[in-house]
């Protein structure tokens, strides 16, 4: 008995299944009236919609799911005469509907019966493609029935219905004619032009075996270019379906007005004084003793006609031939396919990308929606009719597409294998290389039967500097712009020329944005790999290597911060590409050179787990102290946008090679960061001291940065400890230049303080700007702008707005991989608010399994929460831990985590008055000598005062006991699980007391 699960038949989904009947509508002129008129045309489907539904259902039959066709609709019945029962009543329902678009909603409607495939909620096979091309012939409101439906329905059909013969057509993609029939009703109109089949104009279009999957955008746009161009190149490198489209065009433009349609295959011809005898013999027209272009003008000069010429490339010498047929015959047009341009006047080139393919963790449910995949799919089952997209085998789906590229013919011989390979086994053959992709189908012309073939015969027919230039380009794993290649080609190339020819020849595709980029194929690039040796790989990835730095190094100079931002941002991809050269190959000088170069500008774009990745083994490097510097400083902005603690190795480090520095920016750059690792008021101050001293030799750009960073880092570090000086700090960063982002910041600090003092009106109008913020720094600081809008309307009383903020940045973190411990909070204290207890716990779950390690003070205010939350829902013995933990790590950084070391605190008494309550007292003495005027988070300050009414006046000696000293703890708390709770007197400094609670945390 087999353990594999049977997957669901048409019964089991509660559809019909052997002989059934099949209608597809479609809405003619959608498209235009979704452009035009969205919100009638959306009125119009809702109506649309509810009124096939109401007469599929009435007349017994199924829904199916939609097709990916527009506005298509796909239905299913058991009795053939219910189908054309529901056709007619959906014609008659539509137009007497009082439509408010600009033109009434019509729909064509095709009625076939026969046996189809059913599999994955869905039905598929000859049947249905059938029904679809039938639906493809008809006019507006015409309702179409196949030969197998007439004779299923027999001779007397129901009510008024009755059948019109059509004859006999050919449609589109099947080898088999369709005898037509037109169901007709005394409400609806009964007269409409002749079908658009085939028939309609002359012409030779080879029957295709397969079906045409995907490209319906470049069907439309090619479509339009022939109709409105004479001379029309379709472009792209062998292999990308140029002849498949150029069929499919022509068989759309064949069953309308266009004239005669007519296929040249020129694949086998390499004599271009051969090209006119050949279409001659297409177009069955004698040459005789005449001038080739003679007969031929005098066969084509009198009907509007359509000549396909296929491949041209090999016998582009042709092209005045071309040229000069156009010119004699003035209702002839001309659609050539061809690797390159003719380079002719008049002609209009058209360039065939690549099919679209997923990006990695796209959805089962969107997978499906790629041409390539769909392709794939289409080509796979043709192999292997049980083979299906599930969520199992989704993703090695989408590795596979993606890995070929979206090409087409990489794609179907790919597909051929599944007929011997699981995805899962192809994908690990492809990553070996192209050998896989060999075979396919015979009728495949030779030079396509392997992939390697196909693009050797492009490769071989190039000069040696356009193939030292295409081996040069191999290394490149991502887009490039002409600098970076001409850089890689070397000073002995003409890089420009042989670029420009590789363009042309399609084996280099250029890709739009700011600046013009070059990429190749991946199939390209690995054959292109081959003609690499070692020391020519190494010498191309050096010069690679070495232009990046040597850009880094002169914008880093011109201290346009923008610039490079923007630069990084372009090229990241080269320079991860960079970096893992060096690493590899040395010498680590220039490895050192590239992290300094791009140092925290990796850490703002959201990479910075990646970067404390890549730059952990070059502390262990020789480097030089301005260099250490820089990639210390971009570490420790990681660690703090990630949550992380400061390494105290890392801050030694940083502060040993910021008194090392030659470099004054670097030195108060070192200086600045260093401010994040002190651990008391008077520490702050006296390092901000430091970093004055070190800003009085910086000027310009290089000072402003600095000034904007050091304020950045007041208003964090000093936001509980002293926040008057913390919102100056705030208020400096928004006088910042807009583009650097720093005002953003500065709002988002601001905010945050407003917050503590318990001024929520206040901290929403700060917030307003946010709204439509791009921060030019982090993902992380654009999510922060979220979480801290959300904190401001919870503080007003807009708990639903607020609460869709915070899933929105709560969600956008978990899918972008940062940490989304933040969002969480928020959104876990909105959920408290609610009730909604094990809602708050899912989400502070959720972002705990996200979390990196070691935790910082971040990560610990996820933990008491946590903890907080166990107790209320009367599991407080579950992960108590958490909240001994979690003071541990608020007492690593006091001067950042004393809110919530306080609110710790109160949760720990909480838990012990029962038991301990002279300890509570204590801790309750201690919380309120060191609270300021902010309020404690997570509802901890609705705690206070029921636990003192308690606790006091029977423990009023212990709690006054503790009432002592700055507001400020100096130092680590001593924590200990026994004895209880002791607190002795403690010398005081000018800036802080330091304070000593024995035991706080240890009935945790």
């Amino acid at each position: 008995m087999s353990c594999v699960p049977r997957r669901p038949g048409a019964k089991e989904a509660g559809l019909p299944s052997g002989v059934v009947t099949f209608m597809f509508t479609d809405i003619v002129g959608s498209t235009r009236l979704w452009e035009s008129e969205p919100q009638p045309m959306a009125a119009a489907m809702a109506r649309h919609d509810a009124l096939v539904e109401a007469a599929v259902t009435g007349a017994g039959g199924h829904l199916v799911r939609p097709r990916g066709e527009g506005d298509s609709r796909f239905a299913v019945f058991i009795s053939a005469r219910s189908a054309l029962s529901a056709a007619a009543d959906i014609s008659l329902a539509l137009q007497a509907e009082v439509w408010r678009t600009s033109c009434p909603v019509q729909v064509r409607t095709a009625v076939h019966s026969g046996e189809a495939e059913f599999r994955a909620g869905d039905y598929y096979g000859e049947v249905v493609n059938r029904c679809a091309r039938l639906r493809g012939v008809a006019h507006p409101g015409q309702i179409l029935v196949s030969a197998a439906t007439a004779a299923v329905a027999g001779p007397v059909l129901p009510g008024e219905l009755s059948l019109a013969d059509l004859g006999v057509h050919r449609l589109k993609d099947l080898a088999r004619s369709e005898h037509v029939f037109q169901l007709d009703h005394p409400g609806l109109v009964n007269t409409f032009p002749p079908l658009l089949s085939l028939d309609r104009a002359r012409h030779n279009l080879p029957v295709q075996t397969s079906t045409f999957v995907g490209r319906q955008e470049e069907v439309r746009a090619l479509t339009t270019a022939v109709r409105e161009n004479r001379l029309v190149t379709l472009t792209g490198f062998g292999g990308m379906g140029k002849t498949r489209l150029a069929l499919h065009v022509g068989a759309e433009l064949a069953k309308g007005p266009d004239g005669d349609v007519w296929f040249v295959d020129l694949s086998g011809v390499d004599d271009p004084a051969s090209v006119p005898a050949r279409i001659a013999q297409a177009l069955d027209v004698r040459l005789g003793a005449d001038e080739p272009t003679d007969a031929l003008v005098a066969a084509l000069r009198d009907q509007p006609t359509l000549l396909i010429l296929d491949n041209l490339e090999q016998i582009l010498e042709c092209s005045p031939f071309v040229a000069a047929l156009l010119a004699a015959v003035e209702p002839l047009r001309i659609l050539a396919t061809s690797r390159q341009a003719l380079r002719v006047r008049g002609e209009r080139q058209f360039l065939l990308l690549p099919m679209p393919s997923p990006e990695p963790g796209e959805t089962l449910e969107t997978i499906s929606t790629f041409d390539a995949v769909r392709l794939f799919l289409d080509r796979a089952v043709s192999v292997r009719p049980e083979f299906t997209i599930t969520a199992a085998n989704a993703s090695a789906v989408a590795a596979i597409c993606g890995r070929l590229d979206g090409q087409p013919l990489a794609l179907e011989l790919a597909a051929a294998r599944m007929k011997m390979l699981t995805v899962d086994e192809l994908t690990h053959r492809l990553d070996a290389g192209l050998q896989i992709l060999g075979g396919g189908s015979r009728d495949i012309p030779e030079r396509h039967r392997t992939l390697r073939a196909t693009i050797a015969w492009s490769v071989d027919a190039l000069d040696a500097e356009e193939r030292e230039l295409l081996a040069a380009m191999s290394i490149l794993s991502a887009v490039a712009d002409f600098d970076l290649v001409e850089a890689i080609a070397g000073a002995d190339l003409d890089a420009f020329a042989a670029l420009e020819s590789l363009v042309e020849k399609s084996l280099v595709r250029p890709v739009d944005g700011e600046r013009t980029g070059y990429a190749l194929l991946v199939s390209i690039r690995l054959y292109a790999a081959e003609l690499l040796t070692d020391d020519s790989r190494r010498g191309y990835r050096d010069r690679h290597a070495d232009y990046l730095t040597r850009r880094l190094r002169e914008l880093a100079q011109a201290s346009v911060v923008s610039d490079q931002v923007a630069f990084v941002i372009g090229q990241l991809d080269h320079l991860r590409a960079a970096i893992a050269h060096r690493r590899a190959l040395g010498p680590p000088a220039a490895e050192i050179a590239l992290l300094a170069g791009i140092e925290g500008f990796m850490v703002r774009l959201g990479y910075a787990s990646e970067y404390l990745s890549i730059s952990e083994h070059v502390l262990a490097l020789d480097a030089r102290p301005d260099d250490r510097v820089t990639i210390l400083a971009a570490r420790m902005t990681a660690r703090l946008n990630l949550g992380l603690g400061v390494d105290p190795a890392e801050q030694t480090a940083l502060r040993l090679s910021a008194g090392q520095c030659s470099d004054p920016m670097n030195r108060a750059i070192g200086l600045v960061m260093l401010l994040a690792t002190t651990q008391t008021a008077s520490e702050f101050s006296a390092a901000h001291d430091d970093v004055d001293d070190a800003l009085a030799l910086l000027d310009g750009a290089q000072l402003l940065e600095c000034q904007l960073g050091r304020d950045s880092l007041t208003a964090r570090c000093l936001r509980f400890a002293d926040p008057p000086r913390a919102m100056d700090a705030a208020l400096a960063l928004l006088e910042a230049e807009p583009g650097l982002g720093y005002a953003d910041v500065g709002r988002i600090r601001l905010a945050a303080l407003l917050l503590d003092a318990g001024r929520g009106a206040e901290a929403l109008d700060v917030t307003v700007p946010l709204a439509g913020a791009t921060l030019s720094f982090s993902p992380e600081w654009q999510t922060r702008a979220l979480c801290v809008r959300a904190e401001a309307l919870h503080a007003v009383g807009d708990l639903d707005a607020a609460m869709h903020l915070a899933a929105t940045a709560f969600h956008r973190e978990i899918e972008e991989d940062q940490t989304p411990n933040e969002a969480a909070q928020v959104l876990a204290d909105l959920h408290r608010v609610r009730g909604e207890l094990a809602e708050a716990l899912a989400a502070l779950d959720r972002a705990d399994g996200q979390m990196p390690r070691p935790l910082g003070v971040v990560g610990a205010a996820n933990l008491w929460r946590r903890a907080v939350l166990l107790r209320r829902l009367g599991r407080a013995d579950q992960r108590s831990a958490d909240l001994e933990h979690a003071i541990d790590l608020f007492l690593a950084e006091p001067l950042y985590g004393v809110r919530d070391l306080l609110a710790c605190a109160v949760e720990t008494a909480v838990r012990i008055v029962q038991k301990q309550p002279a300890d509570a007292a204590r801790l309750l003495g201690w919380v309120d000598a060191n609270r300021r005027d902010w309020v404690l988070p997570f509802g901890m300050e609705e705690e206070i005062q029921p636990l003192a009414a308690r606790l006091l006046p029977s423990w009023q000696a212990e709690y006054d006991n503790n009432r002592r000293g700055d507001p400020y703890p100096a130092r680590p708390l001593t924590v200990s699980p026994q004895p209880p709770l002791r607190v002795a007197p403690h010398q005081v400094d000018a800036a802080s007391a330091q304070v000593d609670a024995q035991g706080l945390g240890g009935a945790v």
